[in-house]
């Protein structure tokens, strides 16, 4: 009896060890004096445990609810629930393990959504919370240092950016009469999912090491995004 005592006493402590994987064990809060920032005051940046990191993430296919802190503008570590969120299609997912994407809900902040990822290239996080958009990316996923900022969208203000495209004028041609009957029709609730062929410049390669894994796990990233906006407003999904 006792032995089955004790075994019940590690399960409980281990399933409340890993329910309270408290942030101070993933999350340190550095100073923007500590990484030589210069910007918005209203930046914050953490240093993760990348292993424990990675290790509170679920794997595939997991059915209990997990949940992770997530480092916020103000300071604060909010707490998510999370679930897979997969963007690769199965064979490439298959042959990138260590790219992961999952969908995250606010557990403090009901109303707070979103998508993060782990990749090669670290942690990345695009949330909708009550006070606006946050976004947690590697400060400079170069140096491999875990350090990451979390800001909200509107602390940043956008950059001029020109692709050096040039328009030409043309004709405009209205769709066939059955193509514009089948825009957009799909069951509520369900979504409408599309194969996605991606490529990208040599120049976006190289920016990533010329290293496909990582470019790879930097469209993951974008998609991840791409797709939390897309199945929100359109009812799309990109795999």
């Amino acid at each position: 009896m006792h032995k089955h005592l004790y075994a019940m006493c590690g399960v409980v402590t281990l399933l409340f060890a890993w329910n309270a994987h408290a942030a101070s064990d993933i999350w340190q809060d550095v100073s923007p004096a500590q990484v030589g920032a210069r910007g918005a005051s209203e930046i914050r940046y953490f240093q993760a445990n990348d292993s424990a990191l990675r290790g509170a993430l679920p794997e595939a296919g997991a059915v209990r609810d997990h949940q992770l802190e997530i480092p916020m503008p103000d300071g604060r570590l909010a707490l998510f629930k999370l679930r897979e969120f997969p963007v690769m299609a199965p064979e490439l997912a298959a042959k990138y393990p260590g790219i992961k994407t999952y969908r995250v809900v606010g557990v403090d902040d009901p109303h707070a959504t979103g998508v993060i990822d782990i990749t090669p290239l670290g942690f990345h996080g695009m949330i909708e919370t009550s006070e606006g958009s946050v976004f947690i990316d590697p400060r400079d996923f170069r140096l491999q240092d875990h350090i990451y900022r979390t800001r909200f969208a509107s602390q940043e203000g956008r950059k001029d950016f020109n692709c050096g495209v040039v328009e030409h004028a043309k004709q405009t041609i209205a769709p066939a009469p059955m193509t514009a009957l089948k825009t957009a029709q799909r069951v509520p609730g369900n979504l409408l999912e599309y194969r996605l062929a991606v490529a990208v410049t040599l120049e976006y390669h190289q920016y990533f090491g010329s290293n496909v894994g990582n470019t790879t796990a930097a469209i993951a990233t974008t998609i991840a995004r791409v797709n939390f906006v897309y199945a929100r407003d359109h009812g799309i999904l990109l795999t």
